[in-house]
């Protein structure tokens, strides 16, 4: 990849902002400000987790619910 400070920065950046919107368009959920892809979607639903603010995915019941 070279030399980050040879790299042509505005041409990354729209890369990433790109990819970024592709990710969010293919979401099927989000976890807090996260998106889910179908396939992390359906393992959390295959392995009944739950998602529990500022501490993760956990088994349901978590601790606490």
């Amino acid at each position: 990849m070279g030399d980050p400070a040879a790299w042509d920065w505005k041409a990354v950046t729209s890369a990433s902002g790109k990819l970024n919107r592709a990710i969010r368009k293919l979401a099927v959920g989000k976890i807090g400000s996260h998106p889910v892809l179908p396939a992390a979607a359906e393992f959390i639903a295959a392995a009944n987790l739950q998602h529990e603010y500022g501490t993760g995915i956990h088994a349901t019941p978590c601790f606490g619910g």
